[in-house]
């Protein structure tokens, strides 16, 4: 399950990429995680989630950095930051802890944000209408990427809150859901990701690890990844 912070791509002052970009390099990942998951958790920089097909994670993305938040800000037209905005998140789990942190990261490049807890429910309807500015959301896939790249980011969507749109992306999203050619395949996947990345509709948080407690007698258990587990073939040998 990959948390993230997002932008509604759609609404100004967020359709101006440069800006995506600084906020992307203001937000400190590690007090993220700390806050988050005490420190239990990966970072990442690609929008896939970690243990799917084509996972990669090698682009330069957007770390901790002020000094070149500040300059992507002035590159955006925000030298002096100025901007006032409201960041949406649900009041379960630990969002309203990570959101505090977001708040005063973003302080730190001229950007004053408030903060609109709201129930699970009401998060996502705000978002699917479009009404949010920035939120905080999660997403967990742990066998097609079609269901990531097409949900999250296909132009039209219902599950894409960021109300992105790129002809571009688009194309490769559909290269990578059709390719036959598994060398051809990857390599679109891996310019999906990067080109993603780059856009930055999306700021991939942590994925929390797993911790999971069993029988030393357990047999026939299927672990994976994203943490829907199967047990349907699992006994204790005696």
């Amino acid at each position: 399950r990959l948390f993230y912070f997002a932008f509604n791509t759609q609404k100004a002052p967020w359709d101006n990429e440069k800006l995506r970009q600084a906020v992307a390099c203001a937000i400190n990942r590690d007090d993220v995680l700390t806050v988050a998951v005490d420190g239990k958790g990966t970072l990442q920089k690609t929008i896939l989630n970690r243990g799917l097909w084509g996972f990669y994670d090698d682009m330069e993305g957007f770390n901790y950095d002020l000094d070149r938040a500040k300059a992507l800000m002035a590159e955006a037209g925000y030298p002096d930051g100025g901007i006032s905005t409201t960041l949406t998140y649900s009041t379960s789990g630990a969002y309203a802890n990570i959101a505090t942190v977001i708040q005063d990261n973003l302080s730190k490049i001229g950007i004053t944000v408030t903060l609109n807890p709201m129930e699970d429910a009401t998060l996502k309807e705000t978002c699917v209408n479009g009404d949010q500015e920035l939120y905080l959301w999660r997403w967990n896939e742990d066998s097609k990427v079609d269901f990531v790249y097409r949900d999250l980011y296909y132009t039209g969507s219902t599950s894409n809150y960021h109300h992105y749109s790129d002809p571009h992306a688009d194309e490769l999203i559909d290269k990578v859901a059709t390719e036959k050619d598994q060398d051809a395949r990857m390599a679109a996947g891996i310019e999906l990701q990067e080109y993603l990345v780059n856009a930055c509709p999306q700021v991939p948080l942590y994925i929390a690890n797993l911790v999971i407690a069993f029988n030393k007698d357990l047999q026939g258990q299927y672990f994976y990844g994203g943490g829907n587990h199967n047990w349907s073939h699992a006994y204790i040998a005696k």
